[in-house]
């Protein structure tokens, strides 16, 4: 099953930084994180669930 997560705010961590995108996308593929980044380069076709994150913040891979 894919799961797209779409218009959100992303807070998202490489080593000690933190990067955010504001107008976020993440592409979840058999239950594995597939995509983050920014919507304009995100294809939401290939979903099977549309999640609409907007006016919400989202922290992938926040365990």
């Amino acid at each position: 099953m894919n799961i797209a997560i779409i218009n959100t705010r992303i807070l998202s961590f490489r080593g000690n930084n933190l990067g955010i995108i504001d107008n976020g996308a993440i592409g979840i593929t058999d239950n594995q994180i597939s995509f983050v980044g920014d919507m304009e380069k995100f294809n939401k076709q290939d979903a099977d669930i549309v999640i609409n994150g907007d006016n919400h913040v989202t922290m992938p891979g926040l365990v």
